[in-house]
């Protein structure tokens, strides 16, 4: 995710939005804090659960997850790069605890949670059946299980050049191991044995091309097309250059799609 804050343009110079970073910090936040507290209330988190967060990261989930279950409540954070896991939590948050594993083989009991959750994991999985599969196992009986994706075929951006964008944008979404991760979730957890399957949608939107190509990647995109031979040299630096124009005149617009679909254990 560092793309935006070494983002060159087409002629190799540094436009002065580049300088400051921890403004385009706070707007990621801004932008997805909220999601990330709506995604909680999808999962139906309430006190004195325990919450599996099943591809942490660096864990701050299950920090904020710790609070919502509170002091009665226990959340496990696993993730398979033991260098992202952090140290133990402050004392005053809910019983937390990191664990070095396998989202494909969890190392946990039978119905151990009551519920269990992902957040953009699946689309790194090489078997998205049995991740799914792990989740449901590790879960109580009526619990639920809950996965959140990005699908990278829904990435738009705004621009004059629809033939170049629809190249890079294809050839963006086909370098994802799983591009299409976010509309295939549904039918996953539909044919898993969970009940009582729903699913929801969510659109971030971006208004500056520094946030977009922090989190999007496109400037990266446009240069991995032009290595795949997808578009040339030269049409990579008029799309580029047409995104820093829409950024300097405040018309640049870039989204992309994401989805939750939950379900609960019969």
């Amino acid at each position: 995710m560092s793309t935006m804050d070494t983002a060159a343009t087409p002629t190799g110079g540094r436009h002065a939005y580049d300088t400051d970073r921890s403004a385009y910090l706070a707007r990621v936040r801004r932008l997805f804090g909220a999601y990330k507290h709506r995604s909680y209330l999808f999962a139906r988190l309430d006190a004195g659960q325990s919450v599996l967060d099943v591809g942490c990261g660096t864990g701050e989930d299950v920090q904020a997850i710790s609070f919502l279950v509170g002091q009665d409540g226990r959340v496990t954070g696993l993730d398979s790069d033991a260098t992202l896991l952090p140290s133990p939590a402050p004392e005053e948050l809910a019983p937390i605890t990191f664990v070095e594993g396998d989202a494909t083989a969890l190392p946990f009991e039978d119905s151990a949670f009551d519920r269990v959750r992902s957040d953009r994991l699946f689309q790194h999985l090489s078997d998205q059946a049995q991740g799914l599969s792990e989740m449901r196992r590790v879960v109580k009986q009526g619990g639920i299980v809950v996965a959140h994706d990005v699908d990278w075929g829904s990435l738009l951006v705004d621009s004059e050049q629809a033939s170049r964008t629809r190249r890079i944008l294809h050839h963006a979404c086909s370098r994802q191991g799983h591009g299409w991760t976010g509309r295939t979730l549904y039918r996953l957890f539909k044919t898993s044995g969970l009940m009582d399957v729903e699913v929801a949608a969510e659109a971030f939107c971006f208004t500056d091309l520094p946030t977009a190509d922090f989190v999007l990647g496109l400037t990266a995109s446009a240069e991995a097309a032009v290595q795949g031979q997808a578009i040339s040299q030269r049409g990579a630096e008029a799309w580029i250059g047409e995104l820093h124009s829409r950024h300097e005149d405040g018309t640049f617009f870039a989204s992309l799609t994401g989805f939750g679909v939950r379900g609960s254990k019969p």
